[in-house]
């Protein structure tokens, strides 16, 4: 109580009692929870983030960003992921909270409506993201005998992946696709190992 006195009547900066307590404020408060839409996050995010910085134990903004994007729930597990390898699009390096704020915000914004598929009816019109994604897999795997799948899937969906279904990186930045590619270039045909490539795509 005396602490939190102190620091209303003088505001002081740079106490280590201070500095301690914010530090460990801002680390134990930044999750986003299940009912916390993005915006509202950010807002308290920033806050805590203010106090840190007045408390004069400021964190480096790329290392303030990156902590924003994997606190920001299991709905950006895919933009976690891509963030680790380095495979995310140019637009997601950014250095200004505005433009992180909107890409995340799209981002949920568009694939809230698969994750709430699975509540509605069976016959709901929404697309079955489970076998939709083993479809594509097997075309990765298999891109001469479904040129024409692959193709046309990407028309159906313009600037998005056609594995995932958003727009946060095109089909060729995929890393599922790296992966076949590379599984594939691994895996030359005319050989025994052929057989291991069928099995794969079709396993």
């Amino acid at each position: 109580m005396l602490l939190q006195d102190l620091t209303q009547t003088y505001k002081p900066k740079n106490v280590l009692e201070i500095i301690a307590a914010k530090t460990g404020e801002f680390w134990s408060n930044t999750k986003r929870a299940p009912s916390e839409s993005i915006d509202t996050y950010y807002n308290r995010y920033q806050e805590l983030l203010e106090d840190l910085n007045e408390a004069d134990e400021p964190i480096s903004l790329r290392s303030a960003m990156c902590h924003f994007i994997f606190t920001l729930g299991p709905e950006f597990d895919t933009i976690q992921n891509n963030f680790r390898i380095g495979n995310l699009p140019s637009q997601w390096n950014t250095q200004h909270w505005p433009e992180l704020l909107t890409l995340c915000r799209d981002y949920y914004n568009s694939i809230k409506p698969m994750n709430s598929s699975c509540k509605e009816a069976p016959n709901s019109t929404n697309i079955d993201r489970e076998a939709h994604q083993k479809k594509v897999h097997e075309w990765f795997m298999n891109p001469s005998k479904y040129s024409k799948e692959l193709a046309a899937e990407q028309c159906r969906n313009p600037n998005k992946c056609i594995y995932h279904l958003h727009k946060t990186h095109p089909t060729t930045d995929c890393a599922v696709k790296k992966e076949c590619d590379h599984l594939l270039a691994s895996l030359q045909p005319g050989s025994s190992k052929s057989s291991t490539v069928s099995s794969l795509a079709t396993g």
